[in-house]
C-alpha cells in the first residue's frame, strides 16, 4: 500500500536536460530549457535523537533534500542525465549544481526519473539490465531510523507540453510503527520504562524503480532477519490513571510477522515487541508480545507489516488487576490536506 504525496506548485519540479552546455536557445520547442525544481515540503512531526523522522502533512523546510537519477531514451540509445544529484530546499527555491536541459528529438524521445528522499543515505543507481532502478541501504543495527519516501516518473515526448514541469508523487517506503499505553487503572500511576523488539528484518535494500509502463515498482530486497533486540528505548514515560502516552515512530522494514529469526518456527523466535513497565508501588513488569497474534479490531491477525503503512499498538492496562488487557492496531489512514502548492492524497 503506497501513501502518497504529490506535490503541486506553481514552479513545481521542472526538469530540463540535454548532454551538454547551451550556448543559444534553440527555436524548436523543448530544447535547451534550465532545470528548475520547485515543491510543496513535508511537516516533521517527530525528531530528536530516538525519534524517527515521520513526514506527512505541510511542507518542506530549508535545507531540506532529496536526490534525483534520470535517463533519457532516443531510439535504441540512453544516456545518464541525472546520477545522484542533491536538490536541496531554499529560501529562493530548490537549487542543485550544473543545471541540466531537455532535449527532444522525436515524439518517440522518453526520459525516466527517480527520486528519494532524503538526501546523504547512500541511494546509488542499480547497475542491472532494464529500466532505471535506484537502492538505499537502511540497516536497524546500524542505528537507521528515519522516514524514506521515492517518487518515479516517465516523461514521454508525445504528450502536448514535453518540457512542462515533472510533478513527482512520493510514496513512504518503510512501516512506522508506535506504541501507545493506555491506563485503565482507577488509581494506580504506571511508567512505562522501555520498548524494544526483536526477531526482526533488520537491514535490507530499498529498491524504487519503474515498471513497464512508467508507473512506481518499490520493494525491499537482501532482507536479513536477527535475533538480536533492536531498537531499545528507554522511556521512562509517566501514564497517570485514566490517561495514554505513546512512543516515537520507529521505521520498519515492511516485513512478515509471521517467520521466525532462526531455523526453529516457535513463538518464541518470531517478531516480538517487549514492553517494561512498573505500575505505582509495585516491582516492574514485562510484556512480550508475540507480534503475529495481535488482531485488528475486526479480529483479523496482522501477519505482517505492509510498505507505507503506519500501524498504533493500542496496550489496555488494568494496573488493579495487574493485567494487559488488549492490543490493536490501525493502520496508517491518509491525510488529505490541500495548503498553497501541495496537495496530499
Amino acid at each position: 500500500m503506497f501513501k502518497r504525496v504529490t506535490f503541486i506548485t506553481a514552479a513545481a519540479l521542472i526538469i530540463l536536460l540535454t548532454a551538454g552546455c547551451v550556448k543559444t536557445l534553440d527555436s524548436a520547442p523543448g530544447r535547451n530549457e534550465t532545470i528548475r525544481f520547485g515543491a510543496g515540503s513535508s511537516l516533521l512531526l517527530e525528531d530528536g535523537l530516538s525519534r524517527a523522522e515521520i513526514r506527512e502533512g505541510a511542507s518542506f523546510s530549508n535545507g531540506d533534500a532529496f536526490t534525483v537519477f534520470g535517463t533519457r531514451y532516443s531510439g535504441d540509445n540512453q544516456s545518464t542525465i541525472f546520477n545522484g544529484v542533491e536538490v536541496t530546499k531554499t529560501s529562493f527555491g530548490w537549487d542543485y549544481s550544473s543545471p541540466k536541459f531537455w532535449y527532444w528529438t522525436s515524439a518517440s524521445d522518453y526520459y525516466d526519473f527517480v527520486a528519494v528522499w532524503p538526501a546523504g543515505k547512500g541511494t546509488e543507481k542499480m547497475d542491472i539490465s532494464g529500466n532505471l532502478a535506484v537502492s538505499t541501504h537502511y540497516d536497524i543495527m546500524a542505528g537507521d531510523n528515519y522516514d524514506m519516501m521515492a517518487a518515479v516518473n516517465r516523461r514521454r515526448g508525445n504528450v502536448s507540453n514535453p518540457s512542462d514541469t515533472v510533478r513527482m508523487s512520493f510514496n513512504h517506503l518503510g512501516s512506522a510503527v508506535r506504541v501507545v499505553v493506555i491506563n485503565n487503572s482507577e488509581n494506580k500511576d504506571v511508567t512505562l520504562d522501555l520498548v524494544k523488539f526483536k526477531n526482526l528484518v533488520v537491514c535490507g535494500d530499498a529498491k524504487v524503480s519503474l515498471d513497464l509502463y512508467g508507473q512506481p515498482s518499490m520493494s525491499w530486497i537482501n532482507t536479513e532477519r536477527n535475533p538480536a533486540e533492536v531498537f531499545e528505548t528507554d522511556m521512562d514515560l509517566s501514564v497517570p490513571h485514566g490517561s495514554r502516552d505513546s512512543s516515537s515512530y520507529f521505521v520498519m522494514i515492511p516485513q512478515r510477522l509471521d517467520q521466525a529469526a532462526t531455523s526453529v518456527s516457535t513463538d518464541e523466535n518470531m517478531p516480538r515487541l517487549i514492553l517494561k513497565y512498573t505500575p505505582q508501588g509495585v516491582v516492574q513488569s514485562t510484556a512480550d508480545i508475540c507480534l503475529k497474534d495481535v488482531k485488528r479490531q475486526d479480529g483479523t491477525a496482522i501477519t505482517s507489516w505492509e510498505i507505507g503503512v503506519k500501524y498504533t499498538y493500542y496496550i489496555n492496562m488494568r494496573l488493579d488487576g495487574g493485567a494487559l488487557v488488549s492490543i490493536v492496531t490501525t493502520a496508517w489512514d491518509p491525510v488529505d490536506a490541500e495548503t498553497p502548492g501541495l496537495l496530499i492524497d
